[in-house]
């Protein structure tokens, strides 16, 4: 049972990390059975297909990040926790332009990806702002600042003059 565990995660994490650099399309299964020093068999175990297993990345992987927000200790904007997660990943990528590039595969491949998305950013901000209305202009001026530094993180520009 650990094993299939083991492996199954290691699918999951060796996606994870080539879809930081590369589209859905050009991973192939000769790609991650290198990558993870396994058989096909083992791969499409899990999952029936590339799509399936994708989708299965995003769930396990990515939402997660999103879905876990904390304000007991210091608040982190989502996509300040899903640059530190894919650091810890890969530190030799550009964080920023590796969500980009899952934010973009994940709109083609995954059904309802930006409503879903979108529902649990609206949500969050919103869990912000309940507990702090005094401070909602201030949040939706973060946000939007943070989101703008964000993009240009991701294209290596810098906010400052």
């Amino acid at each position: 049972m650990y094993k299939k565990i083991n492996t199954q995660s290691a699918v999951l994490e060796s996606t994870y990390r080539l879809m930081f650099q590369y589209n859905i399309e050009g991973i192939t299964m000769v790609e991650l059975e290198k990558k993870l020093k396994r058989t096909r068999g083992s791969i499409y175990y899990f999952y029936k297909d590339k799509t399936a297993l994708f989708k299965a990345v995003i769930d396990g992987l990515f939402f997660p990040v999103i879905d876990t927000f904390c304000f007991n200790n210091k608040y982190k904007f989502p996509f300040d926790r899903l640059m530190e997660s894919v650091q810890s990943y890969d530190s030799s990528v550009n964080p920023a332009k590796a969500i980009i590039n899952i934010l973009v595969q994940s709109d083609k491949f995954y059904p309802n990806f930006s409503s879903i998305l979108n529902s649990k950013l609206i949500y969050e901000k919103e869990c912000l702002i309940t507990t702090n209305p005094q401070l909602s202009e201030i949040i939706e001026y973060t946000w939007t600042q943070k989101i703008g530094t964000f993009f240009l993180s991701a294209y290596e520009f810098s906010s400052k003059g």
